[in-house]
């Protein structure tokens, strides 16, 4: 007979996926047992199974929460009816806001996707491509016009993202520049500069 969820077991859950974060993202993947995961959580080993079959289930639960989240702020942040300028300075937010206490989440995306099984691998980075799809398409319009339209809007995409995505280590909440006076800075410097081309 399958076992009943508890009352708490959304809670119970979250708790173990957020000491896992923390593990993961510290001591690495393959470096943290599930018996270090069970203690974290202040569960026993036994239970923790009942919440995640494996570690591998773990992570992807992990990555695949960040991911959808971010796709649908990303998604939530399109809006055709604003300037192509001010649809790139709300995805700059949308992703800067999407960032925000999700230093761990980031980490373990970049280190640790490639350990799970290939198939999982492919749901996760099918997620990611379509995070991509709705910056690309305004790059796309930035460079409408220009002779090199199909050279720069790929470099262009991955180049912002790359910007944006390593922010996290420097910004901080309580510096000289707030979040939005950043985005700001990156959505100018980015659009001056691709209209160049």
């Amino acid at each position: 007979m399958a076992r009943t969820r508890s009352i708490d077991y959304d809670q119970k859950r979250e708790s173990i996926k957020i000491n896992s974060i923390r593990l993961f993202s510290n001591k690495g993947y393959h470096a943290t047992s599930m018996s270090q995961v069970a203690a974290a959580a202040a569960v026993s080993k036994g239970l923790l199974y009942h919440y995640y079959v494996n570690k591998e289930e773990l992570l992807f639960d992990i990555l695949n929460c960040h991911l959808i989240k971010l796709l649908s702020d990303v998604q939530a942040a399109v809006d055709v009816n604003l300037t192509i300028e001010q649809q790139l300075g709300k995805l700059i937010i949308a992703l800067l806001d999407n960032y925000d206490d999700k230093d761990r989440e980031h980490l373990i995306q970049l280190h640790e996707l490639s350990h799970l099984p290939i198939a999982k691998q492919k749901q996760l980075r099918n997620l990611e491509r379509q995070i991509v799809i709705p910056v690309h398409n305004v790059i796309k319009k930035l460079l409408e016009g220009s002779p090199n339209k199909d050279i720069f809007a790929k470099p262009g995409t991955m180049t912002l993202f790359g910007i944006i995505n390593w922010c996290f280590l420097w910004l901080r909440p309580d510096g000289k520049l707030s979040k939005q006076q950043y985005a700001e800075f990156v959505t100018k410097l980015f659009i001056n500069g691709i209209k160049s081309f």
